[in-house]
């Protein structure tokens, strides 16, 4: 059995020398003669130091993590907010629209009316004066019967 620094330098020596029939790497790995690769910190796992190092990046990843989804929820809160208060304030644009456009029809309706109520007063001051000329008639008429012999 031979050592190695790594498992490329293991494969090398197996292929050229003959006196080996197992090479080890300083990492534990173990390579046979036929080829088989066994061992080392792939197939043993990490040790114990490196699996609490392991374990405390991965609680800080956690952390992180949970600490942007709180952020993520937080805007998605306030971004319902938003929406909320854009629908809110369209609701309310649309309510202004409604009612200057039913204004404005009230207004061109109002327009309409007071042109009628113009045209009926001119008709009723042509009326009334016709009607002061056929009372001036009548009243000619009257005069001119009172004058005549014939009663």
């Amino acid at each position: 059995m031979g050592v190695v620094d790594r498992l490329e330098d293991a494969l090398l020596w197996i292929k050229k020398e003959e006196g080996f029939k197992t090479l080890v790497t300083l990492e534990g790995d173990m390579v046979e003669r036929s080829g088989v690769i066994s061992g080392g910190s792939h197939d043993q796992g990490l040790g114990i130091l490196e699996r609490r190092r392991e374990i405390k990046d991965l609680e800080k990843k956690i952390g992180e993590g949970r600490r942007s989804a709180e952020r993520r929820k937080k805007k998605r809160i306030s971004s319902g907010g938003r929406l909320q208060e854009g629908k809110t304030s369209l609701n309310t644009g649309r309510e202004r629209f409604r009612k200057r456009r039913s204004n404005s029809s009230s207004r061109k309706r109002l327009e309409g009316l007071n042109k009628e109520i113009s045209q009926f007063r001119q008709r009723m001051e042509v009326l009334q004066f016709e009607q002061k000329q056929l009372e001036e008639e009548n009243q000619e008429i009257e005069r001119e019967k009172r004058k005549s012999p014939l009663k």
